[in-house]
């Protein structure tokens, strides 16, 4: 997980996380959105809204990309 997320942080990755994973990022820089999970884990996918833009990544997507990793 450390390696993930200073990879989100560095290079604008996104990536699933803990939930706790959330604290090493600026909400200002990089989002997360929680994401429903079945066992007693929490886990959020967080991206960097400049780098989905830059990637050419449609707004929205994040939340479509969440959706489809949810399990259930």
């Amino acid at each position: 997980m450390p390696s993930r997320a200073r990879m989100t942080r560095e290079t604008g990755l996104a990536a699933v996380l803990p939930e706790i994973a959330s604290v090493d990022f600026d909400a200002k820089k990089i989002g997360g959105k929680p994401m429903p999970w079945q066992h007693d884990r929490q886990i959020v996918l967080i991206a960097n809204p400049r780098s989905l833009d830059r990637s050419g990544i449609r707004p929205g997507a994040v939340e479509k990309l969440a959706g489809a990793l949810r399990l259930g």
